[in-house]
C-alpha cells in the first residue's frame, strides 16, 4: 500500500512492519478472513498520518486526517503537498508513487490542480490558488514536467476572472504528422518549448498588446495570439502578420451583448467569447454564450482577419443556392453523405450509374429551395450537437448542407439561426428521409454448413469503384484464443458486393495463420468496420467429409474425400497434383507408385502403396473406389510432405500446400 511520502510493507506471520524503511512493531499480525486481508487499524492509520481515537463506551473508533495533499487524476494519480509544493505521480494503484519535483509557491487559499496528461514523460501541471475577496484573486502556477521532474515553471496572477491558459501547441512536422510543444505563461510573457526542452519562441504579451496588464493566453496560431487582458476582460487578437491588436467583441457582438461586454463589471468585466477553431485562410471561429440569454444565447461566430484580405479575395466565391440548383445534376455531384449523429447512411456517388436517380432527387430538393425557399428565424443548432443531415459535395469543390427540423421542413445550411433558408415541402421531406439507407449484409442459407456455398450480398458504403472486401466470422463463444477470422476476401463496386463462396472450416487470423472454425453461432462482419450491422448466423458441420487446400474448400469434385470404418480417405492422384509430384498406377503389381519405379514394386495381397521404392505401412494402404485410388489422410504427409489435418467438428480435411506449389497449380503448371 502506497501514498505520497508513505510506503508501508507488511508480511504474513511477522510481528513488525516497515514504514518508509523504518521498522514498526505491530499489535497483531496480518490476518485473512472471508477471503480478505485485515491489518491492525491503529498501525494502518498512523502509518498514513491518520489519528485514531477509541471510544470505549460506544465501542467506536474515530479517524481524523489532516489534508496536506490536493489530488487529481490525469490517466494516473497526481498529488500536490500544499505545505511544501512537492508533486507526486503514480501511473496506477499498483505502481510506485514518484516524486516529480516542487512548485515554488506560498499557497494561501482554495487549490485546484489539473494536468495536460503525461505523454513521453512530459506534462504541464496547472495549480490555481484562489483566495481573498470579494472579488477573488487567482494565482496560476504552471509546471513543465520533463523526464518526470520539474523542468520549468511560471506564475501568473489575475483578479476577479481566471481562464485556463493554453499549455500545448500542436505544430505540423512537415511529414503529415504533428509535434506537440509546451507553452508556459506568467501573464506578461509566453514561452514555447520545443520537443527537446529548448525555447523555440518567446512572446512579450504586454509589448505586443500595447498595454501593461496580466494576460490570459487562450490560443497560439502560426501567426497570431489570442489573449484576454485582466482589466478589460475582452478577448483580443494579436495578429503577428500585420502587428494589429483587435478587441473581438467590437467586431463580433452588437446591441445589448456588446454593451454588456464593454460596461458590465459583475461578476467580472469583459465578454463571453471563447476560441472555437482556426478555419484557415484567416478565418477564426468563436463560441459565444450570451449572459443575456434568449433564443440565440449560444452561437458560433466567424472573424475574418484583415491581414488575409488578399488571400480571401482570391478564394473561389461561394455559389448561391440558385446557382447550385441550376448546375446540379448527377454529372456535377461528386458525393452525397447522410448521417444522424454516429449513424452513417449509404453515400451516393456521382460516378456510380446506380446512384444517379437518387442524386437527381437531391438536385430536385435544391431546385425547390431556389424557387420556393423562404427566409425565417429558427432555433440555432447547438454547437456541441452531433451532425444530423445531408452533405452535398460538388465536383467543383464547393458544397451544401441540408437538414430536417420540426415543421416538418428542410433547412439549407448546417447551423440554423436567424434568417435561415427553409423549405416547407412534404414531398421534399419524404424524399430526404427515403434516401437514408443503412449499410447491410445478407448471407444465405442460414444455418450454413461447412463446405456449403454461401451467397453473400450487401453494401458497406465504400466510395471506391473497386474496393476491398474482407468478411470475418466471429464465434459467440469459443475456445481460448478463438476470435475474429477472415473467411473470404474479394472486391466491391462502390461498396456493393454479390458473391458466392464455400464456407471454409478454417479462417485466417490477424497474424496470418490458419485457425479452425468451430461449429456454432456467431456473426459475419466486414473489416474495417463501415457502420453496417453484423449478420448473425449459425455454422454447422458438413453433411459429408470435404477437402480444403490452405483453408479454402476445394471446388474440384475430383478432390472430394470419403470416410469409411473410422478413416478418412483422399484421392491420391488429385492430391499429388497439388504437390507437383507424379503418381503412377501399376496394374501388374496392383500398386500406387510414388517416386517408385515399376521394377521396384512387388505384387502383394490387395492394393499396395509404394513410396521411394519401399512399401508403405499397412495403415497407409490405398483402396479403390469408382476406379479412383484413395489413400488415408495420414499417407499424404508421408507421400508428399504436405501437412494434413482432420477436423472432426467440421468434417474437414485441410491440406497445406506451399505458396510456390499453390501458385503453380493455379497457373496450371503442376
Amino acid at each position: 500500500m502506497q501514498a505520497p511520502e508513505r510506503k508501508a510493507r507488511l508480511a504474513f506471520g511477522s510481528t513488525t512492519a516497515t514504514v518508509n524503511g523504518r521498522e514498526v512493531a505491530l499489535s497483531a499480525p496480518l490476518r485473512r478472513a472471508g477471503g480478505q486481508v485485515f491489518a491492525p487499524l491503529r498501525f494502518f492509520a498512523e502509518a498514513f498520518g491518520v489519528a485514531v481515537a477509541w471510544d470505549e463506551a460506544g465501542k467506536t473508533a474515530a479517524l481524523t486526517q489532516a489534508k496536506p495533499f490536493v489530488k487529481a487524476y490525469d490517466g494516473g494519480t497526481l498529488w500536490l503537498n500544499r505545505g511544501t509544493g512537492d508533486l507526486y505521480w503514480a501511473k496506477d494503484e499498483q505502481s510506485p508513487v514518484l516524486g516529480i519535483g516542487r512548485v515554488d509557491a506560498d499557497f494561501q487559499g482554495e487549490l485546484t490542480i489539473r494536468s495536460s496528461g503525461f505523454s513521453g514523460g512530459q506534462a504541464v501541471i496547472t495549480i490555481v490558488d484562489k483566495y481573498g475577496g470579494p472579488p477573488a484573486h487567482y494565482d496560476a502556477y504552471e509546471a513543465f514536467i520533463r523526464d518526470r521532474t520539474v523542468f520549468a515553471q511560471k506564475k501568473a496572477s489575475y483578479d476577479r476572472r481566471f481562464d485556463h491558459n493554453v499549455t500545448v501547441l500542436p505544430v505540423e512536422d512537415g511529414a503529415g504528422g504533428w509535434l506537440f510543444r509546451t507553452v508556459l505563461t506568467d501573464g506578461r510573457t509566453a514561452t514555447v518549448y520545443d520537443e527537446t526542452g529548448k525555447i523555440a519562441e518567446e512572446y512579450d504579451l504586454t509589448k505586443l498588446a500595447g498595454a501593461e496588464d496580466s494576460y490570459s493566453l487562450l490560443s497560439i496560431g502560426g501567426d497570431y495570439l489570442l489573449v484576454r487582458p485582466n482589466r478589460t476582460g475582452l478577448l483580443t487578437l494579436i495578429d503577428l502578420k500585420d502587428r494589429s491588436v483587435t478587441a473581438l467583441a467590437g467586431k463580433l457582438l452588437t446591441g445589448k451583448d456588446l454593451d454588456y461586454a464593454l460596461h458590465n463589471q459583475v461578476p467580472y468585466p469583459g465578454d463571453e467569447l471563447s476560441f472555437a477553431a482556426d478555419m484557415g485562410h484567416g478565418q477564426l471561429d468563436f463560441f459565444y454564450d450570451s449572459p443575456l440569454g434568449g433564443p440565440y444565447a449560444h452561437d458560433r461566430l466567424s472573424y475574418f482577419r484583415p491581414s488575409y484580405a488578399e488571400e480571401q479575395a482570391a478564394l473561389p466565391k461561394p455559389r448561391t443556392v440558385r446557382e447550385q440548383a441550376a448546375g446540379c445534376a448527377p454529372e456535377t455531384v461528386k458525393a452525397v453523405d447522410m448521417q444522424d449523429a454516429d449513424q452513417l447512411y449509404l453515400p451516393l456517388i456521382g460516378a456510380d450509374p446506380d446512384d444517379r436517380a437518387a442524386i437527381a432527387k437531391v438536385c430536385g430538393m435544391l431546385k425547390k429551395f431556389a424557387s420556393n425557399g423562404v427566409r425565417e428565424d429558427i432555433p440555432k443548432v447547438p454547437d456541441d450537437q452531433f451532425f444530423h443531415g445531408m452533405s452535398i459535395v460538388f465536383a467543383g469543390g464547393d458544397g451544401a448542407i441540408l437538414y430536417e427540423t420540426q415543421g416538418p421542413m428542410l433547412v439549407y445550411g448546417g447551423t440554423g439561426g436567424k434568417n435561415s433558408l427553409v423549405l416547407r415541402d412534404g414531398a421534399a421531406v419524404h424524399d430526404f428521409e427515403a434516401l437514408k439507407k443503412l449499410p447491410y449484409m445478407d448471407i444465405a442459407p442460414n444455418p450454413l454448413r461447412f463446405g456449403q456455398s454461401a451467397h453473400l450480398r450487401g453494401d458497406d458504403g465504400d466510395t471506391a469503384k473497386n474496393g476491398k472486401l474482407a468478411v470475418h466470422w466471429t464465434p459467440m463463444t469459443g475456445a481460448a484464443g478463438s476470435g475474429s477470422l477472415t473467411v473470404y476476401e474479394g472486391t466491391t463496386t462502390y461498396g456493393r458486393y454479390d458473391v458466392s463462396f464455400p464456407m471454409p472450416a478454417y479462417g485466417k487470423a490477424e497474424d496470418g495463420t490458419l485457425r479452425p472454425i468451430a461449429p456454432g453461432k456467431g456473426y459475419f462482419s466486414l473489416v474495417p468496420y463501415t457502420g453496417g450491422a453484423p449478420f448473425y448466423a449459425e455454422v454447422q458441420p458438413a453433411e459429408s467429409a470435404f477437402l480444403s487446400v490452405n483453408g479454402v474448400p476445394a471446388a474440384d469434385p475430383a478432390l472430394m474425400p470419403f470416410a469409411s470404418e473410422g478413416r478418412v480417405y483422399v484421392p491420391v492422384r488429385a492430391v499429388a497434383s497439388l504437390s507437383g509430384q507424379p503418381v503412377q498406377w501399376d496394374p501388374a503389381t496392383r500398386a500406387v507408385l510414388i517416386r517408385t519405379k515399376p521394377s521396384e514394386a512387388k505384387r502383394g495381397a490387395g492394393m499396395r502403396l509404394w513410396i521411394d521404392g519401399k512399401p508403405a505401412a499397412a495403415e497407409l494402404q490405398p483402396v479403390l473406389r469408382g476406379g479412383t485410388a484413395y489413400v488415408p489422410v495420414r499417407a499424404v504427409t508421408a507421400a508428399f510432405g504436405l501437412p494434413v489435418a482432420w477436423n472432426a467438428d467440421s468434417r474437414s480435411v485441410n491440406v497445406t500446400v506451399p505458396p510456390v506449389n499453390a501458385a503453380a497449380k493455379a497457373a496450371g503448371k503442376a
